[in-house]
């Protein structure tokens, strides 16, 4: 996975990610939830989370019209991160289909999402 670079408070494109099995074959995600979850450190729980976005809550930061393809969009939007100090911050996509589970990237990865500040948004909202 790579990372994920943007500026505090700004709308970020959208991110891809292919989904393949083991034979490299598309996976049909038809009906699949997908999850993101950035948070500062690994170690955090879930509820210390800086960013969780869920596809069945909010439709506008996904674009799913891929699934039955193997392939996943999503998108951070200034809500999500212009509150956060610059810096790095990591992040998981959780892929759920029916009864199986897909985490990207895998727990050895650094993915990371880094939040760069700009001139506009300077500081973190008071």
């Amino acid at each position: 996975m790579n990372d994920i670079e943007l500026y505090r408070g700004d709308t970020s494109g959208w991110v891809k990610l292919a989904v393949t099995d083991e034979d490299d074959a598309a996976v049909d995600l038809s009906g699949a939830t997908v999850k993101v979850t950035v948070k500062k450190f690994k170690s955090d729980t879930l509820e210390d989370a800086v960013i969780a976005i869920n596809s069945t809550d909010d439709s506008t930061q996904f674009n799913l019209t891929g699934l039955a393809l193997g392939f996943i969009y999503f998108k951070f939007i200034p809500a999500d991160t212009l509150t956060l100090d610059p810096g790095n911050y990591y992040y998981d996509i959780e892929v759920t289909d029916g009864t199986d589970v897909y985490t990207f990237p895998d727990a050895d990865d650094n993915a990371r999402v880094i939040i760069k500040e700009d001139v506009t948004t300077p500081a973190a909202a008071e």
